[in-house]
C-alpha cells in the first residue's frame, strides 16, 4: 500500500488487489472454486503489467495462472534462495516504474534506488528500520491518532 501511494503521488494510475485465498486465481479448468476467466480479467485486466509480490516462491504463483488472460504481463516478487531480501515495498515502486517506462522514470527510480541504500546503511547503523518505513500509515486509515507504528504491530520484531 505504501508503494502504491508513492505511485499515486507521481501520477501513476495502479489498483490494489489483495488476493486472500490464493486457489481462486488458479486456473478454472483446474479448480471449480477458482475465479472465472471473466473475473479474473476483470481484477487484473486483459493487458496491463501486473506485480504480484509473495511471500513464498513466485512460481507457485506462475504455475497457478498459467493459462490465464493476460499471464504474460504478471511479474511475480517473492522468496529467492540466493541474493539479498527486500520488502514488497520496495520491489513494487521501483520495478512499477520500470515496466512502465524505465528512460521516463529513470531520475524517479536513481532517487529511491539511493533512498534504498540509504535505509539499509540507517538500519545497520541504529539497528531499526528508518522512519520512512515503520512510521508510514495509509493516508485514508479514519483514526491515524490511534494507529500504531510497524514496530508495535509487530510485536518488537521490527525493533
Amino acid at each position: 500500500m505504501a508503494a502504491l501511494e508513492l505511485l499515486d503521488k507521481l501520477g501513476v494510475r495502479c489498483r490494489l488487489v489483495n488476493v486472500v485465498e490464493l486457489l481462486k486465481i488458479q486456473n478454472a479448468s483446474e479448480n471449480d472454486e477458482a475465479l472465472t476467466d471473466e473475473q479474473f480479467t476483470a481484477l487484473f485486466t486483459a493487458d496491463k503489467p501486473v506485480l504480484f509480490a509473495f511471500h513464498a516462491y513466485p512460481g507457485t504463483v506462475r504455475r497457478l495462472i498459467w493459462d490465464r488472460p493476460n499471464h504474460d504481463n504478471f511479474h511475480v516478487h517473492g522468496y529467492e534462495e540466493q541474493g539479498s531480501t527486500t520488502t514488497p515495498y520496495d520491489m513494487l515502486r521501483l520495478d512499477a516504474l520500470r515496466i512502465l517506462d524505465a528512460e521516463k522514470w529513470a531520475d524517479q527510480i536513481a532517487e529511491w534506488e539511493q533512498f534504498r541504500q540509504d535505509a539499509f546503511q540507517f538500519a545497520v547503523d541504529n539497528g531499526y528500520d528508518h522512519p520512512a518505513f515503520t512510521d508510514w500509515v495509509w493516508h485514508d486509515a479514519k483514526d491515524t491518532a490511534a494507529a500504531i507504528s510497524a514496530t508495535k504491530a509487530t510485536g518488537g520484531d521490527n525493533e
